[in-house]
């Protein structure tokens, strides 16, 4: 599997009113919607 690595200011964070586990796993399900619309996957 590859890794990306994503530097975001903390500022985001406070803003969304997330933890930074819960934007990553919204970003990771996110990323999944998308490529499947974009028929990159399955």
């Amino acid at each position: 599997m590859a890794n990306i690595t994503l530097e975001i200011p903390a500022e985001i964070f406070s803003t969304a009113k997330h933890s930074p586990d819960e934007f990553v796993q919204d970003l990771r399900l996110v990323a999944l919607i998308y490529l499947y619309r974009c028929s990159e996957i399955f």
